[in-house]
């Protein structure tokens, strides 16, 4: 007779010493009992076998385990803070960054590299300051997927002051401007993700500094699908 677990809980009635005849189906029940636990738990279930990235995972317990994954401990992610610089009236730049926090090596020093199947998101901002100038156009900051524009955002030095003598308000003259991208999306294993600064002013040099570049999975996903 197979197990009774895990289709329901095993019911038991203790046995009395010298009141109570012990037969071998009582020991062999047991037996049968763990083995069917045993077969569901799996064995080494201490050890994650199949995280998102890497090799095995040992943790002290199986509890420790669940919770880690409860957590989301070994889901991938990076944070990454910018390299200040400045940048010429019409030029087109890659950004640069340094690992603040990267546990799983994502950044190579050009780009993000994705190092599994998933579902991420994905956060750059910076600010640029073209000090006490007051030239116009504008400032772009792209996000790139495998070499292809994705998302961008735009600060319109023009626009943002709304006054057709181009005086800046008091309140934010000389100071800074902002762009924001906040992406999600589904990513393959091996995408590169870059940040793309643009000056299209005809300010000579524009200090770009603030800058924040970061990327964390939410979940894995097996299937086939298109990035982005």
């Amino acid at each position: 007779m197979g197990a009774v677990y895990p289709n329901s809980i095993f019911g038991w009635q203790p046995r009395i010493d010298q009141v109570n005849i012990v037969f071998a189906n009582d020991p062999n029940t047991l037996a049968t009992e763990i083995q069917g636990i045993e077969t569901i738990i799996g064995t080494i279930p201490h050890i994650e076998t199949s995280p998102p990235t890497g090799s095995n995972v040992t943790y002290p317990t199986m509890s420790a385990r669940v919770s880690a994954a409860m957590n989301g401990a070994e889901l991938p992610y990076a944070v990454l803070t910018g390299n200040n610089f400045f940048i010429n009236q019409g030029q087109q730049l890659f950004n640069s960054y340094r690992a603040t926090t990267d546990p799983y090596k994502m950044y190579n020093g050009q780009d993000i590299t994705i190092p599994c199947n998933g579902y991420w998101s994905v956060h750059a901002d910076q600010k640029w300051n073209q000090g006490p100038n007051e030239f116009r156009g504008g400032n772009v900051l792209f996000l790139y997927l495998n070499g292809t524009w994705i998302d961008s955002d735009q600060w319109d030095w023009t626009a943002a002051y709304a006054n057709q003598a181009f005086h800046y308000a008091t309140n934010i003259y000389g100071s800074q401007g902002w762009t924001k991208i906040k992406w999600e999306g589904l990513l393959h294993k091996g995408d590169r993700l870059q940040v793309l600064s643009a000056n299209s002013t005809f300010c000579p040099g524009i200090n770009i500094t603030g800058m924040n570049f970061k990327a964390m999975c939410h979940r894995t996903v097996n299937t086939s699908f298109t990035s982005g």
